[in-house]
């Protein structure tokens, strides 16, 4: 049965097909000054259940992006975090990656607090009608 076969991913070795795609759960875990326990506790889980590869929930990349009930990572938090799940993941034969994310021209700026403009990959008009803010190559 292939599916119970390893499988290589680019430079990564799979040690089975079965995939944990990502889902919405725990999202408190990119809050800084939250612990975490509680996602790392749901991957490891998974880890240990045997899956090959665990895509963890999407991650808005940029303050641009975050609006009411989402949070944006702080990069000491994060990086804390990341460290830990890692090792708790890899400790059961695991691979874990990250699914990245940004609302871009699919939200309008009004929510978020800071009220900067929406950011697309260009200067496209959102289905609200705000014109968003042109991202750069920098």
């Amino acid at each position: 049965m292939k599916m119970l076969t390893p499988i290589k991913l680019g430079p990564i070795e799979l040690r089975n097909r079965v995939v944990s795609t990502a889902h919405a759960a725990y999202t408190d875990f990119w809050q800084a000054g939250n612990t975490g326990e509680r996602y790392m506790a749901y991957q490891e889980r998974r880890s240990e259940g045997g899956t090959g590869l665990i895509i963890l929930t999407a991650m808005h990349v940029h303050h641009s992006s975050q609006i009411p009930g989402h949070y944006v990572y702080e990069a000491e938090d994060i990086a804390k975090k990341y460290q830990q799940m890692s090792t708790r993941v890899h400790r059961h034969g695991a691979k874990i990656i990250q699914q990245l994310f940004h609302f871009g021209v699919q939200q309008k700026s009004d929510p978020r607090d800071d009220w900067t403009p929406l950011w697309g990959f260009s200067g496209t008009t959102s289905l609200a009608g705000e014109v968003s803010h042109k991202m750069s190559d920098a």
